[in-house]
């Protein structure tokens, strides 16, 4: 079995593999998001990510820092640029 993935990703029972972004708390411990799910992002001053779901994260990136994650993610789901994400028999 071959996993490489140079982006944060999270793999389900079922072998789907969702790649999300990397976002870190106030205490410094690092968490992944699916961007798929966020409603907003604002500074407030510090940064506060809302889901629309309405739950709420306080990170520590700034406003800017988000958006580029999120535009590189995009970038990569929307031109299928996956060339550096190897997947190979997820299920064993």
């Amino acid at each position: 079995m071959e996993l490489r993935f140079p982006l944060p990703y999270r793999i389900f029972d079922t072998g789907l593999v969702i790649i999300v972004i990397e976002v870190t708390r106030l205490n410094n411990k690092a968490f992944i998001l699916n961007c798929e799910w966020i409603e907003t992002v604002e500074a407030t001053p510090d940064t506060v990510i809302t889901l629309t779901n309405g739950r709420k994260y306080v990170v520590a990136e700034k406003v800017e820092e988000v958006v580029r994650k999120v535009i590189e993610y995009k970038r990569k789901i929307m031109f299928r640029d996956v060339s550096d994400i190897v997947v190979t028999d997820v299920d064993k």
